[in-house]
């Protein structure tokens, strides 16, 4: 009689490979490579795979001060995962709430008119996904 095989334990992992220490933090392949070098990120090298200690990043984090609470990362990771069509409604939304001046200086050949619309969309869209929350 054939016996089940037994089920993984899921632990939390202690050390990312490169890409998904890359993934991880927003970081480039060659950024965290200088970072490595520099001392500044720990890594361990198991034969052809180099390994990055969770904990390293972590303090690489918290020596940056721009430490992420919980909260804060399931928050994005929810709007990061929001379906095209809801960012769509959001950009929308916030479009919508905005003056026609602003609207215009979306397609303004002046940059900094145009730069200055863009902004003016970005904070009106995050206040729009705060209202939403």
């Amino acid at each position: 009689m054939p016996t089940a095989a037994p089920h993984p334990v899921s632990h939390p992992a202690i050390t990312l490979r490169i890409p998904d220490a890359c993934r991880a933090t927003g970081i480039g392949r060659s950024k965290l490579y200088e970072l490595i070098k520099l001392g500044e990120i720990d890594s361990i090298k198991i034969g052809r795979i180099t390994l990055i200690p969770v904990t390293s990043i972590e303090r690489l984090i918290a020596r940056s001060g721009a430490a992420v609470i919980p909260d804060e990362r399931e928050r994005e990771r929810q709007i990061m995962s929001m379906h095209p069509f809801l960012a769509n409604a959001v950009i929308t939304a916030a479009l919508a709430h905005m003056t026609d001046q602003v609207r215009g200086g979306l397609n303004s050949a002046d940059q900094l008119t145009r730069s200055k619309a863009e902004d003016g969309l970005a904070a009106r869209i995050v206040e729009t996904l705060l209202e939403a929350g």
